[in-house]
């Protein structure tokens, strides 16, 4: 009898870059239940030397850092710029299994073009030069997700609810989800949203496309508040649009464009 060689096909290592955020953490939890093989990578993105040491060759990357609460243009850039094309640079020179990078719906206009780098939006602009640059210089091996709003079912982002200051913030509503961005405007603004769990799977299970949209559906800000009323303690105040427009406009002239 001839001797027979069986040929195992190793799971390629995964690298969570940024995967302490949000998403990151839930898809850590994903990983740990499929007894995935995978490794953490901080937020340092900007330092090309520190994410080169941390890839190998074959390894599939998600790109999960972003920055979107900072009030200087500079931290937007480092991480949603900067970053990327550090992890681009790398993944064409090591030859990586494949990227994964997380981009959002908000790079795109209401025509489902995305939009020009120069809105004023700290986040936007950043997250739209990223884009660009990962389209304009990788060809292949790597997906591009864009999320809506990424919201947790039951609209909290902190779980660990233990000190009594923390549990009467909680009752209060502080820790609802999207609080501030839903007090802006009119309660008939739109937006697209997901809700993690099925992010995550998408994440996971990626077909053929390179570009996906991820987008559970379409709401209010007056069904988004209706609903989070039902889980969670929340009243919200309208606050007039036009005072992010004027803030948007006195930050333009400071933007890092290209």
């Amino acid at each position: 009898m001839n001797d027979c060689v069986f040929m195992l096909k190793l799971q390629p290592r995964i690298v969570l870059i940024g995967g302490t955020g949000m998403v990151g953490t839930v898809l850590q939890d994903q990983l740990k239940k499929d007894k995935t093989d995978f490794v953490l990578v901080g937020r340092d993105v900007a330092n090309y030397n520190f994410l080169k040491d941390k890839i190998k060759p074959g390894d599939i990357v998600y790109y999960l850092a972003t920055e979107n609460k900072s009030s200087k243009w500079e931290d937007f850039y480092k991480v949603n710029v900067v970053g990327v094309k550090n992890i681009v640079k790398i993944c064409k020179k090591i030859s990586v299994a494949k990227l994964i990078y997380v981009s959002t719906v908000m790079v795109f206009d209401k025509d489902g073009i995305v939009r020009k780098n120069n809105t004023g939006n700290f986040y936007i602009d950043s997250k739209v030069m990223g884009l660009k640059y990962i389209k304009n210089n990788l060809d292949k091996n790597f997906y591009i997700v864009y999320p809506g709003v990424v919201l947790y079912r039951d609209f909290r982002y902190k779980k660990q609810i233990r000190t009594t200051i923390d549990k009467i913030k909680n009752y209060l509503g502080f820790f609802t989800q999207g609080g501030l961005m839903m007090m802006v405007g009119s309660n008939k603004r739109k937006f697209k949203y997901i809700y993690i769990d099925e992010l995550v799977e998408r994440l996971l299970n990626l077909d053929n496309h390179k570009e996906v949209m991820a987008v559970t559906g379409e709401m209010t800000v007056r069904q988004y508040i209706g609903l989070a009323s039902k889980r969670t303690r929340f009243w919200s105040f309208r606050i007039p649009s036009v005072i992010t427009k004027i803030r948007n406009l006195f930050y333009k002239n400071k933007l890092i464009l290209e």
